[in-house]
């Protein structure tokens, strides 16, 4: 029993590290493909609560993410949670706080940034980079069949071409890597 467990466990740490070589490649080239924050646009306002508040918002989760992508994660956390206090109503900041509390990588943080994210479904259930980056999240904490449910959902949240080939790739890590863990 106990060589079965050792095994189990190995393919489990394998694919975490799998994915976060993943994540963190894609982050050192800064690709703006649904995994890296980008800034919404004027206009993009999501058409609930205030627009003040959405626009009094935006520049703190503009600056968040400059600081998310400079790798500055506490400070990138610090100020999208500002803009969340301010405009609840936008998937994009939670999104940004999973990613750097994921990036940030303390304890209890994936855990943290999968319940950002679910918060974020609920505000855009048809958004395939939010549930993409679910997906990540609970690969990260070795729950193999919750990740593979959610790269299923992104998928059929149609994903543009590069983001399908993209999410396709880390249902195959998670696959691939919950193969390993139960030889």
């Amino acid at each position: 029993m106990g060589f079965r467990w050792m095994r189990r466990n190995i393919g489990i740490a394998i694919l975490v590290v799998c994915i976060w070589a993943f994540v963190a490649f894609k982050m050192m080239n800064k690709s703006h493909d649904g995994g890296t924050p980008t800034t919404a646009a004027a206009g993009d306002f999501p058409g609930t609560g205030s627009e003040a508040d959405w626009n009094a918002a935006m520049p703190l989760y503009k600056e968040a993410t400059n600081e998310y992508l400079s790798e500055h994660f506490d400070q990138a956390l610090q100020l999208v949670n500002q803009a969340v206090i301010k405009y609840p109503s936008d998937s994009n900041f939670y999104n940004l706080a999973a990613l750097a509390l994921y990036h940030r990588n303390q304890q209890g943080d994936v855990l943290a940034g999968e319940g950002l994210l679910k918060k974020a479904i609920a505000l855009k259930p048809t958004e395939a980079k939010l549930w993409d980056n679910l997906g990540k999240g609970l690969a990260m904490e070795g729950k193999v069949q919750d990740a593979k449910d959610a790269f299923e959902k992104a998928l059929q949240c149609n994903p543009t071409p590069e983001k399908e080939n993209e999410i396709r790739q880390h249902l195959g890590t998670v696959e691939q890597g919950a193969g390993t863990a139960t030889q």
